[in-house]
């Protein structure tokens, strides 16, 4: 189970030992996520777990049952040897081959070892990659209960001097993840709640009065601010206000399983990151 801690708490538990995953595929997306990965381990102190997984072939074992597992066999050598590599190069802790169905067996993986944060590219590997957006990446945004970053393939750890939080004002997490709250400590972050308004609607002041107090709430000592946008595009808006605010990260969180259609519901959270050129973390409610 992941930890969630308050900022204030967060002082005495200095020596926690938190762990990422990388799910990784070889891809060109995949290099800027175990890189992303690997800095951000290296800056929280962090274990560094790469995994990669090794579908289940569906090819008619009855037309040839000796060739099909030989050359799963073969396969499953040659992405060991791969993701080995992959562990020296972005100097993992650890690397894990699982064989199954790609998105189940990241997140049975990162229940399995309570991990704190699954770190995953935009899209997946193949030949449709540069058209489709991953199946892999929206099925974890569905189905993980572990935090998801999502690196964007230009993306190169930095910092996170900027964090936006994009709310709908209605729902806000009543805990945060403890990685989450010592990396805002350790970068000072500025956190910036955003709501993306209609254009002919009025802003709820009450709500943006209890959101700033909830964000003060969990981020004591750090600077909190809100910012509007008025647009009936939210995604735009999120992405303008990154660009204006130069972001170093989103932060999105939703609901499982539910029916709403605005910013708490899954959908919305894969939208947006297949249009933000910015790392995008979603939380769960």
């Amino acid at each position: 189970m992941f930890v969630f801690l308050s900022l204030d708490s967060l002082h005495e538990h200095k020596h926690l030992n938190m762990k990422i995953l990388c799910a990784v595929d070889f891809s060109e997306a995949s290099v800027a996520a175990a890189s992303y990965a690997s800095g951000l381990a290296a800056r929280l102190g962090a274990r560094l777990e790469l995994v990669f997984i090794q579908p289940l072939l569906v090819a008619s074992v009855e037309a040839d049952p000796t060739f099909s597992a030989a050359l799963f066999e073969e396969l499953r050598r040659q992405n060991e040897k791969s993701l080995s590599e992959w562990a020296a190069r972005y100097k993992a802790d650890s690397y894990h081959l699982r064989i199954g169905s790609v998105v189940e067996e990241i997140v049975a993986q990162a229940q399995d070892e309570h991990f704190d944060l699954i770190v995953c590219g935009p899209t997946g590997a193949g030949s449709a990659q540069a058209v489709l957006f991953g199946s892999t990446t929206q099925g974890l945004i569905h189905h993980s209960r572990t935090p998801l970053l999502v690196i964007p393939k230009e993306a190169v750890f930095q910092s996170f001097k900027n964090i936006l939080i994009a709310t709908d004002l209605e729902h806000l997490p009543h805990q945060l993840p403890a990685f989450f709250l010592k990396l805002c400590q350790n970068f000072k972050s500025q956190i910036t709640l955003l709501y993306v308004a209609g254009i002919e609607e009025d802003l709820p002041q009450d709500k943006v009065n209890s959101a700033l107090n909830w964000a003060r709430r969990h981020f004591s000592g750090l600077n909190v601010a809100f910012q509007n946008y008025f647009s009936e595009d939210r995604i735009l808006g999120i992405e303008e206000t990154v660009s204006e605010l130069e972001a170093d990260l989103v932060v999105v969180a939703h609901r499982h399983r539910n029916f709403f259609q605005r910013i708490v519901h899954p959908a919305f959270s894969v939208k947006l990151a297949r249009n933000l050129n910015k790392p995008l973390l979603v939380l769960e409610l």
